[in-house]
This record gives structure tokens, sequence and C-alpha cells, in this order.
């Protein structure tokens, strides 16, 4: 009896002794799996935006955070906090180059010392600011601001009547749409362009409060091509400027439109003692 017992007691402590041998050797390969794992995975912290910013926004460094990143995860050109810590004030009052969402990595080289001009920056890449004479009729009775986007219509009557009779021909169409409205009269664009991001919500609640905006003049952003359409139309016809509503006007570039008026323009048809003379301009 006394035999079995010890045989019994023998499996026991034998059976624990296994199975704490067992889990400090899982213990050990776990820590050594997580050691290489972290190695593997190195975290860095990087700085990247913490809101989205329009180009020629003026960086304040309440729009930048630190994050941890893995070093796979890290883009070329990233501002690593290991090795410049004073980027955020580094980067604090200069220029944005290009937009930027909430999330994406701060460069260096995405930022600029000055402004390069007032309207250089507000300007979309690939397009141009024109600034074309109107009056508070044309501007949709004077509500047109900037940011607006807005439709140009032009209207183009010919006399096609040289005896006096008064036969006209008309056409009147839309050329161009979703034009952004860079500034009305000496009214800019309180969007973009030195500012930062309070100052700029400060300047849309002043252009919301202004009930009209009446000018002679209205700066649009436009393609070299469409940019001479306009010059065209403006020599050619009268101009009518349509204000779009909010919801399709958001964002997005200029869309020429139908150019029968401006084609309509090159010809003209005069009928003198029967005789019919077509010219082009």
């Amino acid at each position: 009896m006394l035999i079995r017992i010890i045989f019994v007691l023998f499996i026991v402590i034998g059976g624990a002794g296994a199975y704490v041998l067992s889990q400090s050797y899982f213990r050990q390969v776990e820590q050594q799996v997580q050691q290489q794992t972290r190695q593997e995975n190195k975290l860095s912290e990087i700085l990247v935006y913490n809101k989205t910013l329009v180009r020629g926004t003026k960086v304040s460094s309440g729009d930048l955070s630190w994050v941890l990143r893995t070093e796979a995860d890290i883009p070329a050109g990233s501002i690593l906090r290991s090795a410049s810590p004073n980027a955020p004030r580094d980067l604090q009052d200069k220029f944005l180059t290009k937009s930027v969402e909430d999330g994406d990595v701060a460069r260096f080289d995405s930022v600029l010392e000055s402004t390069a001009g007032f309207m250089a920056l507000a300007i979309q890449p690939g397009l141009r600011a024109i600034a074309v004479r109107t009056s508070a009729v044309q501007i949709a009775g004077g509500f047109i601001q900037p940011e607006d986007r807005i439709d140009i219509i032009h209207t183009l009557v010919v006399v096609s009547d040289a005896e006096g009779q008064g036969a006209t021909e008309g056409v009147s169409e839309t050329i161009l749409r979703n034009v952004r409205v860079l500034a009305v009269g000496d009214v800019p664009t309180g969007a973009v362009v030195a500012k930062t991001v309070s100052q700029q919500e400060t300047d849309r609640e002043r252009l919301n409060n202004k009930v009209a905006a009446k000018a002679e003049t209205i700066t649009l952003e436009l393609s070299e091509e469409q940019s001479n359409l306009l010059y065209e139309a403006t020599t050619t016809g009268s101009l009518t400027f349509a204000l779009r509503p909010v919801e399709a006007g958001e964002g997005g570039r200029p869309e020429t439109g139908s150019l029968v008026s401006l084609q309509k323009s090159k010809v003209r048809v005069i009928t003198s003692k029967g005789v019919t003379i077509v010219s082009t301009d």
C-alpha cells in the first residue's frame, strides 16, 4: 500500500514539475516573439495635420500633432520627432503649397516662407485668375460673393439686315460652368491665402453678414483656354453670372459649356440690296 502511495506521489510531483517547466518554456517563447515583433515593427512619432487645410492656409502649431507609426508605415520625407522635435514651431506661420486632409503627413517641402503674392496661392494648380468688368445686375443682383460657384451665360445679338429693317438673330447659352469666384471688387476670398483657420472662419462670417457685394469687377478662376473664351465673350456679347446652389458647386474645376454663340460671333450675315454677304471676324 505504501509503495502505491509513493508511486502516485511520484507521478503527481513529476507531472506538476513538467507542467511548470512547460509553462516557463512557453512564457519564454512568447516573450521572445513579442520582443522580435517590437523590433520588426519599431514605432516612431511623426508629425501629421490634425484637420483639413486648403492650399495657401497659414499653418499654426494647433494644426499639427505627433502620432505613432511603425517604420513600415512612415512615408519618405516624414518629419520624425526624434530628429526634429521643434518641427511644429518651425512650420508655424508658413503657407501650404497644397491642400491637406486630416491625418496627412506634414513635410517641410510642402510649405513656403512667404505667400508669393496674394492670389497666387489661392488659385488651383493649372488654373488662372482673370478679372472681368461687371455690374450688380450681372452678378445675380449683387448677391454673388467670394468662394461662390457660378455659371457664365453669353448672350449674342447679331444684326442681319443692313437696310435698317431691324432683323436680328439672338442666342443665349451657358459657356462656362462651376466657375469659382476669387474676388468681387476689392473683397477677396477669405477661405485661403495667408490666413490661419480661425482667421478664415472670421472672414467667412464677415462675408456671410454682408447682404450684397456690389463691384465693378469680378475675379474668376479659369484655365488659360477658358480665360481666352471669356475674354472673347466680353468683346462679342453680354455676360450674365448665374449663382449656383451650394450642392451644385462643391469643389471641382470649371467646365466649358456650349460655344455656339461664340462661333456665331465669328460669322456675320449681312443682307444689302438683295445681296447676302458672309464675313468672318
